[in-house]
């Protein structure tokens, strides 16, 4: 695990070194979005197993309401790195979920991490069962 961890330092901190992430970075700051994700693509196919750069794209293909392809870039984030979204999570605890199709409520133990929430089986799994992306959510009590 630390050796992953370290890896994945290190994988970071590269890829915030590369003009073209700084470029992706910028254009983002702008707006333009799709330039971005021109640019995050490009990187990946350079790449392919950094997280970050994963993690920025689902944030835009989010941002611009690509749902999918967020998802799955997520979903690719979280096969490089499955221990991720453990990793500096800001809140944690059990909630009761119900789904869009099965409207039961399960018991999840879920994960709050930047403009996601993953949720898990219980406590003890490493790999999430999925993700709920916040983006423009409403908190309704």
């Amino acid at each position: 695990n630390n050796l992953e961890v370290n890896r994945l330092k290190s994988d970071f901190e590269k890829i915030t070194q590369d003009k073209s992430f700084k470029k992706a970075l910028d254009l983002y700051e702008m707006g333009e979005i799709h330039e971005t994700i021109d640019c995050l693509t490009k990187l990946i196919s350079l790449y392919p197993n950094n997280l970050t750069l994963y993690i920025y794209r689902s944030l835009c293909y989010l941002n611009n309401k690509e749902y999918e392809p967020s998802k799955e870039d997520m979903m690719k984030a979280i096969q490089i790195c499955p221990f991720y979204s453990h990793f500096k999570s800001s809140k944690s605890g059990y909630m009761k979920k119900g789904g869009n199709y099965n409207r039961m409520r399960k018991k999840r133990w879920l994960l709050l991490k930047g403009n996601f929430i993953y949720y898990y089986q219980d406590e003890k799994e490493v790999i999430p069962k999925g993700f709920i992306p916040l983006y423009k959510c409403v908190v309704r009590q």
